[in-house]
Protein backbone atom coordinates (compact mmCIF):
# COMPACT_ATOMS: atom_id res chain seq x y z
CA UNK A 1 0.00 0.00 0.00
CA UNK A 2 1.42 3.36 -1.01
CA UNK A 3 1.40 6.52 1.08
CA UNK A 4 -1.18 8.10 -1.28
CA UNK A 5 -3.52 5.12 -0.93
CA UNK A 6 -3.20 5.27 2.85
CA UNK A 7 -4.01 9.00 2.93
CA UNK A 8 -6.99 8.43 0.63
CA UNK A 9 -8.20 5.63 2.91
CA UNK A 10 -7.98 7.86 5.99
CA UNK A 11 -9.89 10.62 4.19
CA UNK A 12 -12.66 8.25 3.11
CA UNK A 13 -12.89 6.78 6.60
CA UNK A 14 -13.37 10.27 8.08
CA UNK A 15 -15.99 11.09 5.45
CA UNK A 16 -17.89 7.88 6.24
CA UNK A 17 -17.93 8.78 9.94
CA UNK A 18 -19.21 12.28 9.15
CA UNK A 19 -21.97 10.97 6.90
CA UNK A 20 -22.96 8.35 9.48
CA UNK A 21 -23.26 11.10 12.11
CA UNK A 22 -25.49 13.14 9.79
CA UNK A 23 -27.69 10.11 9.09
CA UNK A 24 -27.97 9.28 12.78
CA UNK A 25 -29.09 12.83 13.61
CA UNK A 26 -31.22 13.45 10.52
CA UNK A 27 -34.57 13.54 12.35
CA UNK A 28 -33.45 15.95 15.06
CA UNK A 29 -34.80 19.41 14.38
CA UNK A 30 -35.90 20.91 11.10
CA UNK A 31 -32.68 22.73 10.30
CA UNK A 32 -31.72 20.29 7.53
CA UNK A 33 -35.11 20.34 5.81
CA UNK A 34 -35.51 22.98 3.14
CA UNK A 35 -38.21 23.96 0.71
CA UNK A 36 -38.20 25.80 -2.59
CA UNK A 37 -40.78 26.94 -5.11
CA UNK A 38 -40.34 26.17 -8.80
CA UNK A 39 -42.47 27.00 -11.82
CA UNK A 40 -44.02 23.97 -13.53
CA UNK A 41 -44.48 24.56 -17.28
CA UNK A 42 -45.95 21.15 -18.20
CA UNK A 43 -49.32 22.72 -19.02
CA UNK A 44 -47.72 25.53 -21.02
CA UNK A 45 -48.28 28.12 -18.30
CA UNK A 46 -46.20 28.59 -15.14
CA UNK A 47 -47.72 27.03 -12.03
CA UNK A 48 -45.86 27.31 -8.71
CA UNK A 49 -44.93 23.93 -7.22
CA UNK A 50 -43.37 23.39 -3.79
CA UNK A 51 -40.29 21.15 -3.55
CA UNK A 52 -39.22 19.88 -0.12
CA UNK A 53 -35.90 18.16 0.49
CA UNK A 54 -32.98 17.57 2.81
CA UNK A 55 -30.06 19.98 2.59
Amino acid sequence: MTKEQLEEYKSKKAEIQELQYKLDHLGEGDSMIGNSVINDYRTGHPRPQSVVGVD
